[in-house]
């Protein structure tokens, strides 16, 4: 399903904002009147279609979710800081696995950081074979 009206299974059009991917269903928040009535139609397409989503994974009336090590609002989506403050305190790499696991961590994050390639070329230069020295210049 996408972003406007769409159909059910019996063909009936639905004037309501949800999305769905994978198991996560948003359900655009207009006032709060108009949010609980999309979010009845959504719980009701759920049941007609015998699906169910697990209440523990849910939340409700929030201005922003936590997703994949993102803040989601409606209007944009950033970094989530406590995964910003792991990748601060990161301990130096002293190992070639060590510092991929640290570039694995840091390049998800890439469209945060302005200049991302620039500020990694010179640790990304560490692993090509037998390249790894850490010192200070590093």
């Amino acid at each position: 399903m996408a972003n406007g009206d769409q159909l059910n299974n019996e063909g009936k059009v639905l004037g309501v904002n949800l999305v769905v991917q994978g198991q996560l269903f948003n359900v655009d928040i207009g006032d709060a009147e108009t949010h609980l009535a999309h979010l009845k139609v959504t719980l009701d397409i759920l049941r007609e279609n015998q699906l169910f989503a697990k209440l523990s994974k849910c939340t409700f009336g929030c201005t922003r979710i936590s997703y994949l090590g993102h803040l989601i609002s409606g209007q944009e989506v950033w970094a989530d800081i406590e995964k910003l403050k792991a990748m601060m305190q990161w301990p130096i790499p002293k190992s070639l696995k060590a510092l991929r696991g640290f570039l694995g961590l840091t390049s998800y994050y890439k469209r945060f950081v302005c200049g991302y390639g620039a500020i990694a070329a010179k640790l990304t230069s560490l692993l090509k074979k037998d390249n790894f020295s850490w010192d200070e210049e590093t």
